[in-house]
């Protein structure tokens, strides 16, 4: 029996995590600007988002009334 890498889940764009979240892109430019955002790569020119990272960015940012 041989062990597999599991399978690396796509990432998000910019865009697509915007979307998700309910704010504009530059929003998220601005968050990504000021280091206050989810965690995200560099590849290339392109900038992504791995999912866990967002999770971790809304469970971080939950408050309770």
């Amino acid at each position: 029996m041989t062990a597999t890498a599991p399978e690396t889940e796509r990432m998000l764009t910019t865009r697509e995590v915007a979307d998700m979240l309910g704010v504009t892109y530059q929003f998220m430019y601005e968050l990504r600007r000021k280091g206050e955002g989810p965690d995200w790569v560099r590849i290339g020119h392109h900038i992504r988002y791995p999912r866990e990272a967002i999770q971790r960015f809304i469970t971080d940012n939950t408050r309770a009334s």
